[in-house]
C-alpha cells in the first residue's frame, strides 16, 4: 500500500511517529529557494512567516509574497499571534504607507489597462502590463518599498490566524495585509452544506465586512 493510502493511526504514539517523519528537520532556506525558483507558473507565497528578518529573507530568496501565519498554532502553540506581528513585517517591507501609495499606483495602472481594452488573458499583454504597474507602482512610492524579485511588484503580504468574522477580515486589512486567509469558517459551512454552505459562509464574512 502506498504511503498515501494508508490509514492514518490511532494510537497516539504511532500517530507522533507518523508527524514526525512527515517533517523534514533539514529543510532549509535553500531548499525554500530552490523550490520558488522550480514555479514559474506565477506568484509564490512563503507561509508560516512570524518575524520581520524571516520576512525579508523570504524576499530575497525570491518569494513574491509573505503569508504571515502560524498554522494555526498547531506548531507550536506559544507562537505570536499573526495579527501582532503584521505591522512589524508591513514596516520591514516599507511601511504602510509606501504600500498604499504603491498598490494604488499598480491598481490604477492596471485598471487604466482594462479600461483601454487590454486582453490581459493574453500572456504577453499581461507581461507588459504588469511592467508598466511595476514600474508606476516603484516610481510613486519613491522605491521605498520593496518589490518581488520575479514580478517587480510590491511584496504582498497575508495574514490569517483565527479570522471569523468579517470584522476580523477588516482589521487585518487595516493593519497592513493585502488580503486575509480563512480556514474554519468554510469548512464549517462545507460540513454544514456542502458547497452552498461553504458559499454561504463567504457571503456572511462579505456582508459582516462591506456593512
Amino acid at each position: 500500500t502506498a504511503a498515501s493510502d494508508a490509514p492514518f493511526p490511532t494510537d497516539r504514539r504511532e500517530q507522533v511517529a507518523f508527524i514526525r517523519d512527515a517533517f523534514d528537520p533539514s529543510f532549509s532556506w535553500d531548499d525554500a529557494e530552490w523550490l520558488c525558483q522550480e514555479w514559474n507558473e506565477g506568484p509564490v507565497a512563503l507561509k508560516g512567516v512570524v518575524r520581520p528578518s524571516d520576512a525579508l529573507k523570504a524576499v530575497d530568496r525570491g518569494f513574491d509574497a509573505v503569508w504571515v501565519s502560524n498554522h494555526g498554532g498547531r506548531q507550536l502553540e506559544t507562537a505570536p499571534a499573526p495579527i501582532d506581528v503584521l505591522p512589524s513585517i508591513r514596516d520591514a517591507m516599507g511601511g504602510v504607507g509606501a504600500w498604499h501609495v504603491a498598490k494604488t499606483a499598480e491598481e490604477d495602472a492596471w485598471r487604466d489597462a482594462a479600461s483601454n481594452g487590454a486582453d490581459l488573458n493574453d500572456k504577453g499583454t499581461y507581461a507588459e502590463v504588469r511592467k508598466k504597474a511595476a514600474r508606476a507602482a516603484s516610481d510613486a512610492c519613491g522605491r521605498s518599498h520593496l518589490a518581488a524579485a520575479k514580478t517587480g511588484l510590491p511584496v504582498e503580504l497575508v495574514v490569517d490566524g483565527g479570522v471569523q468574522r468579517g470584522t476580523d477580515v477588516l482589521k487585518g486589512l487595516a493593519m497592513g495585509a493585502d488580503a486575509v486567509a480563512i480556514g474554519k469558517p468554510y469548512l464549517y459551512g462545507l460540513c454544514a452544506g456542502g458547497e452552498a454552505g461553504a458559499r454561504k459562509a463567504f457571503d456572511i464574512l462579505t456582508a459582516e465586512l462591506e456593512r
